[in-house]
């Protein structure tokens, strides 16, 4: 159990996310915000502001950016056949022109340069290149992890499942991101607010 401690209280996490999960479920099934505040005697402002906070802005112009990896050429088709860009962040010997190691440093900076121009991402990596990519962006970012295979070991695989989800909900056929806590790959939606950052589960 995680558990947080704010003055002299202590706060259970499991319990704050469970509640939130029922409310959210109930209110994805047709309940009322007053309705599930009522019932869960809160504020029915709270359900208001709990649904802006998480709420995902759909029709946004959108990237992908990645970490190097292995399965570059099947995310690039994902990708494109979206009719979404794709940078690659570290040039590599299928990058379209290969940079020299000493050239590393501008060649990232210019990549930095184009995607500000896109009004949120999807950045591939694994945790570590994620935290790292959230901290020099302000654009909203939709993570999806790299994921390990018993048959190639070591390969730095992007989730294509995951990154499809992604996809579809923000400018495909509108379905939601699942909440994959529960699976063995996880994807996280981080989205910065002026007033500092937060962390939102996908």
């Amino acid at each position: 159990m995680r558990l947080i401690k704010v003055g002299n209280k202590l706060i259970s996490w499991e319990k704050i996310s469970s509640a939130i999960n029922e409310i959210l479920q109930r209110r994805s099934t047709g309940a009322t915000q007053q309705e599930v505040a009522s019932d869960f005697g809160i504020e029915r402002v709270f359900i208001s502001y709990l649904e802006s906070i998480g709420a995902i802005q759909r029709n946004q112009s959108l990237a992908v950016v990645c970490w190097l990896i292995d399965n570059l050429a099947e995310v690039s088709n994902l990708v494109g056949s979206y009719g979404v860009e794709m940078f690659n962040l570290v040039p590599n010997s299928t990058s379209p022109s290969h940079i020299e190691v000493n050239d590393i440093c501008q060649y990232v900076i210019e990549v930095l340069a184009k995607v500000k121009k896109f009004q949120a991402l999807i950045v591939i990596g694994d945790r570590s290149q994620i935290e790292l990519f959230r901290e020099v962006t302000d654009q909203d970012v939709y993570a999806v992890r790299l994921i390990r295979t018993t048959k190639a070991k070591g390969a730095r695989l992007a989730n294509i499942s995951g990154l499809e989800r992604i996809l579809r909900a923000l400018i495909g056929d509108g379905l939601e991101v699942e909440d994959e806590r529960s699976h063995k790959h996880k994807s996280w939606i981080f989205k910065k607010r002026s007033s500092g950052r937060s962390r939102i589960p996908g």
